[in-house]
């Protein structure tokens, strides 16, 4: 079984950086989140390497994304937007502070989380739900109400036209 320090995300840093960005950082490096970014970083540039002409259209994407970043944070700092986004990022991190206190297991990694709650899970087991059978040991049919044609059926995948 791998250690969960193997699960350790370092999002790209960009020019961009700055302390406001603390709430997005501090999620990030949550163990069950920085385990799934890590998987779909990894997926990512898998397909990338994979497909040559997905590859370059993710490239161009990634580029637009970045400029659009920096234009943005140009924005902000033109604009005074910078205070309110910070005060933004305090709060934010003050709720998770709070969060991580009131749930500590958010903080677990998913190995962490298994070695605790499965020998709860096992001993609080229900039993399975009974399955009915019919005296030969078939599973017993469900009568089904007849639909009027041309209409979607209850459970909306297909028309019926007759």
């Amino acid at each position: 079984m791998p250690a969960a320090t193997e699960y350790s995300f370092e999002p790209t840093t960009t020019p961009l950086e700055s302390e406001s960005h603390q709430f997005i950082q501090r999620v990030a490096h949550l163990p069950m989140v920085a385990l799934t970014l890590s998987r779909l970083a990894e997926l990512y540039e898998q397909t990338k390497l994979r497909h040559e002409i997905l590859s370059y259209a993710l490239n161009k994407g990634e580029a637009t994304v970045l400029g659009s970043l920096e234009v943005a944070h140009g924005i902000a700092n033109r604009t005074g937007l910078q205070g309110p986004l910070s005060m933004v990022d305090t709060s934010a991190c003050y709720v998770l502070s709070k969060v991580e206190e009131k749930l500590p297991i958010i903080t677990y990694t998913p190995y962490e989380v298994r070695r605790i709650f499965l020998p709860l899970a096992q001993k609080h087991r229900l039993p399975p739900p009974a399955i009915p059978h019919t005296s030969d040991g078939t599973l017993p049919v469900q009568p089904v109400e007849p639909r009027p044609p041309g209409k979607i059926t209850s459970r909306g995948l297909c028309v019926l036209f007759v």
